[in-house]
């Protein structure tokens, strides 16, 4: 008999996301199931005589456990009224759990939580923890496939609770695993190794050899992410010992991993051998086609970067047949995108427009595919590769049309089914983040050179809004406003079931072998199209209404006329646009418009501003460590400063005014456009700062938004140093009251997030900003516990907009070198409506800050506007020898105009 206490918890060899239950069959093959919308008829299944519900629910489970789950959810279905008459509730909660996990097999993630929400009431009412926790294992595994892994991670927390709380081992080590796996696939690697260690040193205690080598191949791939080679090959090695007699996809997995550990330390030969020992295995068997497609591909992909393309296209056809023999779609989709670039690879450099519209017809129907089974990513992809080909030839019309279309899938795109361990592999290798920048800034480039700069600029700003947009919907930014707060809700609620939908039917259509019903797919898709229409409209009301909150909604396209009207008098916007072969830079002030060019590559640029910030922050450099040794490196920097300057700032020199305004974007995140030299032809050198004023903005859109503004600072809030351990901040914070006597200077034990509401004209928060891998985009920040001396707390950074605005904050990061303050966090800010954020983007000596906000506050008293009392405290620094060095004061930078 099947108690309540041994209800397995049934994907027992769940590996970052990848769904596989008892049978150890992966989601995908579940995709042939018949949706439970659909009615299942009793003569489908076995008709022995069943007395009660108990023996319905022994007979379902032994179907669910041998892979009969149609057969399966109609006697579950059966018993769920029995056990109500019944009012047992411990089985309800397990009946409902089953069928949860029989509608997340078959892709109805609505569906899965509904039942597995219904699962956990009906456990909950029954008093049955081991019910409780298992469920919440179930419903962290929803929420893993459908990529929402904070979700899932508060599910498997709850789940640990519950299990410890009652010393449940098995249900701890489990929940650890799981959690491993979501913080895996959040790049929180550290915390991911700690959660895998829990679940080892567990099941080592129990004798589980399986799953012993679950948590070590776990902890192989948390290494292999890090860098951390020798250690991933440490625990791979003792995983593949221990699952020795183990099943067939858990070596498989191993044989992908320890293939791509190898090849991270370039040992390709040795990659090569773990690939095609997994893949021989799987062939052998005759199982595991989806992990034998991955092997495959992995194989192709060394031969590919050795040069070696038509063994790596041979491979790809092989992996190919495997994933259409699994009907794997997705899989399948992308591998016909491998084999398009490999050939594209092969055509002779000398002949571009060889056989250009067959190869361009077969990026069209890969497009083709993908939009069959819903796949947008992959979609655009082709498309954008049309677009390359078109480009390339000169047909510029046609190019225009494909980026279009590329850009305009991506911007649709919200959620999408993607196994990350069976699919994710493909989009890496194919770069496809950086492709999708590329589409903006091809279609930028076309528009240019078709004569369309204003549509070109309107693009180039779509990339960088697009891309803010979307982090920031992620992260449900705190909104005060009561009126907007309600029509933010709406939007939520709508882009969640638009998420939902997306994720539903790009599921049931990722699998060749799962009849979907075409109504029901059909109804999704109509229901669909007419979200976007609303969510389109929702976000042009809150634009138009709210500026500032615009990003919130992903935006609405910016004008030329409606940016010229919001740039102030004597102001000059600058946006670049770094492309293949030159740079374009867009110069925008109230009432001209136009676009210089610059004959250098992105690469070249990249390149130059890279080494520039390198030697920027070389000892050798600032502080001149190594002696007369250190010449080089200095003579270099200065060339390299006014270089730099003569490819990004000379073509505007003649249209700088009292303000020069620079629009921030990837290529050149925190990089110190101010420090840059001009040299004049008489020998004379001044740095930016000293020609013009200089700020920044994170988009061209937020020189519109709505910003609280005092005509003169006179509150001041400085908070900082949490700890008491950093005397050199309590002094900076103190000195602030020789400037503003009434400043309300917080500090050590004081330095509350209580304290930080209060309200003043200017907020300095003096702290460590931390921006490690998994808390991105904006990190937290270090304040007092307010109930120990020297204890702290991290407050997540985005919690400031929940406050009002601050007119003008300064941010004043102490942690190491400073690192993890960015444009973004300048951006929040300004939303929430502060005028002037200043921030430093690195830490160089504590002196710098020092003298820094000396000068700031001194010129502020004095009652200069903050962006003029900034631009004068640079000036002094750079006249202050102990801090004259660039790498000492262009650290600090100004988000906001004037």
């Amino acid at each position: 008999m099947h108690s309540p206490d041994v209800f397995p918890i049934l994907p027992v060899a769940f590996r970052h996301g990848f769904f596989i239950l008892h049978t150890m069959k992966p989601l995908h093959a579940f995709l042939r199931l018949i949706p439970p919308l659909l009615v299942l008829t009793a003569c489908e299944v076995d008709q022995s005589p069943l007395v009660n519900a108990n023996e319905l629910f022994e007979r379902a489970v032994s179907l669910f456990e041998s892979g009969s789950y149609r057969q399966a959810e109609a006697f579950f279905t059966q018993a769920l009224p029995l056990y109500e008459q019944e009012n047992d509730l411990s089985r309800l909660a397990d009946s409902y759990a089953y069928l949860g996990r029989i509608h997340l097999a078959s892709g109805q993630f609505k569906n899965a939580l509904e039942t597995a929400t219904i699962a956990f009431e009906h456990g909950r009412k029954a008093n049955d923890f081991r019910a409780q926790a298992r469920i919440h294992v179930l419903m962290g595994d929803i929420y893993a496939l459908m990529s929402d892994y904070r979700k899932a991670i508060g599910q498997f927390e709850s789940s640990f609770v519950l299990s410890e709380a009652f010393d449940d081992k098995p249900g701890k080590a489990l929940s650890a695993l799981r959690k491993g796996s979501a913080l895996y696939w959040m790049n929180r690697w550290d915390e991911a190794l700690s959660e895998y260690e829990t679940a080892l040193r567990e099941y080592k205690a129990a004798g589980e050899e399986a799953k012993t080598a679950l948590a070590l191949l776990g902890m192989g791939e948390a290494y292999y992410r890090q860098g951390r080679y020798g250690e991933a090959l440490n625990s791979l090695n003792q995983s593949k010992q221990v699952s020795a007699s183990g099943s067939p996809q858990t070596a498989s997995r191993l044989a992908v991993a320890l293939g791509n550990t190898y090849r991270a330390m370039n040992e390709g030969n040795s990659a090569l051998e773990r690939f095609r020992d997994g893949a021989n295995r799987m062939r052998t068997l005759r199982t595991g086609r989806e992990y034998e497609t991955l092997l495959l591909f992995s194989i192709g992909v060394v031969y590919a970067e050795g040069g070696r393309l038509d063994e790596a296209k041979r491979f790809f056809n092989e992996a190919l047949m495997a994933a259409r023999s699994s009907g794997d779609r997705l899989a399948e989709n992308y591998l016909y995108l491998f084999i398009a670039n490999v050939t594209e690879r092969q055509i002779p450099a000398q002949q571009p427009a060889f056989q250009i519209e067959k190869r361009i017809e077969s990026y069209v129907q890969i497009a083709e595919r993908f939009r069959e089974c819903s796949h947008l990513a992959g979609e655009a992809y082709a498309y954008g590769r049309a677009g390359d080909l078109y480009r390339s030839v000169g047909r510029l019309v046609e190019a225009r049309a494909m980026y279009e279309r590329a850009v305009e899938l991506i911007e649709m795109r919200f959620a999408e089914f993607l196994n990350p361990e069976l699919h994710l592999p493909y989009q890496k290798e194919l770069e496809l983040e950086q492709a999708r920048e590329s589409w903006y800034t091809n279609l930028a480039s076309v528009l240019l050179q078709i004569r369309r700069p204003a549509d070109a600029l309107q693009v180039a700003e779509r990339a960088r809004s697009t891309a803010l947009s979307r982090l920031l919907i992620e992260e449900v930014i705190p909104v005060r406003n009561l009126v907007l707060q309600k029509d933010m809700e709406e939007f939520r609620a709508k882009l969640d079931e638009y998420k939902l939908l997306q994720l539903e039917v790009s599921s049931l259509l990722s699998h060749r072998d799962y009849q979907a019903p075409v109504k029901i797919v059909q109804q999704a898709k109509t229901r669909l199209t007419a979200l976007r229409t609303e969510l389109g409209s929702t976000g042009a009301r809150i634009t138009a209404s709210y500026p500032n909150y615009g990003p919130l909604t992903g935006g609405q396209p910016l004008t030329l006329g409606q940016l010229q009207t919001n740039i102030p008098r004597g102001t000059l916007l600058v946006l670049y646009l770094p492309t293949d072969n030159e740079l374009s830079i867009f110069t925008v002030t109230r009432t001209d418009f136009d676009v210089k060019t610059v004959p250098v590559s992105r690469e070249r640029l990249r390149g130059l501003a890279t080494e520039y910030l390198r030697l920027l922050r070389d000892p050798n450099v600032y502080a001149g460590a190594a002696g007369e040794a250190s010449l080089p490196a200095m003579t270099r920097f200065a060339t390299l400063s006014t270089q730099l300057y003569d490819i990004l700032l000379r073509p505007v020199d003649a249209l700088m005014d009292r303000n020069l305004v620079i629009v921030t974007g990837s290529e050149f995140e925190n990089f110190p456009f101010h420090a840059l030299e001009r040299q004049e032809r008489d020998g004379t050198i001044r740095y930016l700062a000293e020609v013009t004023s200089v700020d920044y903005l994170t988009t061209l859109a937020s020189i519109r938004f709505r910003v609280a503004s005092t005509p003169r600072i006179q509150n001041v809030l400085a908070v900082g140093n949490p700890t008491g351990r950093n005397w050199s901040v309590d002094y900076e914070l103190r000195d602030i009251r020789s400037f503003f006597k009434d400043a309300n200077v917080l500090i050590g034990f004081e330095a509350t997030w209580r304290n930080v509401a209060a309200r003043a004209d200017i907020l300095q928060l003096s702290t460590d900003f931390r921006n490690a891998p998994g808390n991105h985009p904006f990190g937290s920040m270090a304040l007092s516990d307010g109930e120990t001396l020297d204890g702290s707390v991290e407050i997540p950074f985005k919690q400031l907009t929940s406050h009002q605005a601050f007119p003008v904050v300064v941010l004043s990061n102490t942690l190491g070198q400073g690192t993890g303050l960015t444009s973004l966090h300048a951006f929040l800010l300004r939303i929430n409506g502060t005028s002037d954020v200043f921030f430093n983007a690195w830490g160089a000596e504590r002196k710098a800050s020092k003298f820094f906000s000396e000068f700031f506050y001194t010129h502020l008293s004095n009652g200069l506007a903050p962006g003029d009392a900034y631009r004068q405290a640079l000036l002094n620094l750079i006249r202050t020898h102990e801090v004259s060095h660039p790498y000492s004061w262009a650290q600090f930078f100004h988000y906001g105009v004037g």
